[in-house]
């Protein structure tokens, strides 16, 4: 895999081959366009190990594409509700830890977390514009998007 020859010359010290975030999210896009019948555990694995190496990656962190594929690789490779929980408690951290919640992934998790799992993550934070704002700090066009919002 061309990702992994990438990180290996990385890794070497050779900094011409620096994985950037667009290549994690091609393997990731990978991963969810493998066949979901009987649902994908290989599909599922790769992808978990690649956001996670991506997460400590000092030269690239996810961004709000990374998030949706992960949501979608959970979604589509995951049949067990409570496998499918913790995977998205845990994409949904990590977006909120980035700064990057905006309607769209917001929207994601919704779609594949249980009642009881949106319940307890989002609780008193709804709508949108009420969610705390360090979730959502870094998107770009925020004050864009809130003013958009509240029309």
């Amino acid at each position: 895999m061309l990702l992994s020859l990438m990180m290996d010359k990385y890794k070497d010290s050779n900094n011409n081959m620096i994985p950037m975030v667009e290549h994690f999210n091609s393997v990731l896009q990978a991963c969810n366009s493998m066949p979901r019948s009987g649902r994908n555990y290989s599909a599922l694995k790769v992808a978990i190990s690649l956001f996670q190496e991506l997460q400590d990656f000092p030269f690239a962190k996810p961004n709000e594409q990374t998030f949706h594929k992960m949501f979608q690789v959970c979604s589509d490779h995951t049949e067990e509700e409570e496998k499918r929980d913790i995977l998205a408690g845990k994409v949904f951290r990590s977006v909120c830890r980035q700064g990057l919640l905006m309607e769209t992934l917001l929207d994601d998790f919704r779609d594949l977390a249980s009642p009881g799992l949106r319940e307890k993550l989002l609780g008193e934070y709804w709508p949108l514009l009420s969610l705390p704002s360090e979730w959502r700090c870094k998107i770009i066009g925020r004050d864009e998007t809130k003013k958009n919002l509240e029309k």
